[in-house]
């Protein structure tokens, strides 16, 4: 413990005052066990960090491995600072930026490097030359500011994306949708199907710009529509999505500005999306679009008598959390915000059991980051 200051009188000179500017700070604390790092950012910059993991690629690679990665994003500048910290990534060939929303695939638009001292790591220009720097063209500030950009770490195996992130700037957010049989509206015999899909859709209130995408590839899908109605009504079409040839089953609709009376109708749950199939041309699978705020996660650091290098679930009472990383015996867990109320370091001991330990696990101790 103890506070940490910098020596009285230290200034900057004008060429540290530019980097600052240019590219921020960072400030890295070392202890026996490792080391904490905050980073420090001039005004208008933002500071996204986000996992990479193989759930969220499109199409699916089920690959092994992680990332973290940050982003540094001036947005009337149009730079951009890219770094990515892969692990247990097997062979991985290519790191890139490229322009979709969640859920849908898209092409590269930025090519990142891989470093030159550290194999693990991959960013933008500047990675081996801080000389060198990032800045988006008008086209790439419009995506950007839309959801449209995403992270890649790519490999042999799945050349298209072994694991994925979506990059989401200030004001951007996804909503899952559940699709399911349950809510089609029809005026025959109530539809039966064992086809399961689920939409992400992105969306900016302050803009009102709309983009939605899923993956049908357990139906035979003849066309994917949002349409705007309450629960149990029937609606006009507002947005047609689109077939992606490059992923059979995938359908996505870019991001597009809705009218004030639309944004309206979204807020207020007047929004679902179908699915339609030749044997039901009601409809086969329906969800009503809520959205609702994203599930918020606390972070925690414990020890624990056992570990595994495996991502898994651990069970504690009231619900459960992901054991996201593991490193000797020191793992770090996303607990949902809403169950941190419960989930203390005095509550620590009611976890019941961890997969993959039939014994259970007993946790020493935890602390919330």
């Amino acid at each position: 413990g103890g506070t940490w200051n910098l020596p009285a009188g230290t200034f900057l000179d004008q060429s540290e005052l530019n980097q600052l500017e240019e590219t921020g700070f960072h400030v890295i604390v070392e202890t026996p066990v490792g080391k904490l790092r905050g980073q420090i950012l001039p005004p208008e910059w933002e500071l996204i960090s986000v996992d990479l993991t193989a759930a969220a690629t499109v199409p699916f690679s089920n690959a092994a491995g992680s990332a973290k990665a940050g982003v540094t994003y001036h947005p009337s500048r149009g730079s951009l600072r890219i770094r990515i910290s892969t692990a247990g990534v097997t062979g991985a060939m290519g790191a890139s930026v490229r322009g979709a929303i969640a859920g849908a695939f898209g092409d590269v638009d930025i090519t990142l490097e891989q470093s030159l001292s550290n194999t693990d790591v991959w960013g933008t220009d500047d990675i081996n030359d801080p000389n060198r720097s990032t800045r988006l063209s008008l086209s790439g500030l419009d995506q950007i500011e839309r959801g449209e950009f995403y992270l890649t770490v790519d490999t042999a195996t799945h050349p298209d994306s072994a694991i994925r992130a979506q990059i989401l700037t200030d004001g951007v957010a996804t909503y899952e949708t559940p699709l399911t049989d349950a809510e089609v509206v029809t005026s025959g015999a109530p539809v039966v199907s064992d086809g399961e899909a689920t939409a992400i859709v992105t969306y900016k209130a302050a803009t009102r710009d709309f983009g939605i995408a899923l993956n049908t590839d357990r139906l035979n899908a003849t066309s994917v529509f949002v349409q705007t109605a309450p629960t149990g009504s029937v609606g006009a079409v507002i947005v047609t999505l689109m077939p992606d040839s490059r992923v059979p089953g995938n359908w996505y609709s870019s991001p597009g500005a809705l009218t004030t009376e639309l944004a309206d109708a979204l807020e207020n749950q007047e929004f679902y999306v179908s699915v339609y199939t030749p044997p039901f041309p009601d409809g086969e699978l329906r969800g009503q679009i809520t959205l609702q705020d994203p599930v918020a996660t606390a972070r925690y650091e414990a020890v624990v008598d056992k570990s595994t290098t495996q991502s898994t679930d651990m069970s504690y009472s009231g619900g459960s959390m992901s054991l996201v990383t593991a490193d000797n015996v020191l793992v770090t867990m996303n607990v949902p915000q809403y169950a941190v109320a419960d989930f203390t370091p005095f509550s620590m001991s009611e976890i019941t059991s961890v997969s993959g330990f039939p014994d259970g696990v007993k946790v020493l101790g935890a602390v919330q980051l």
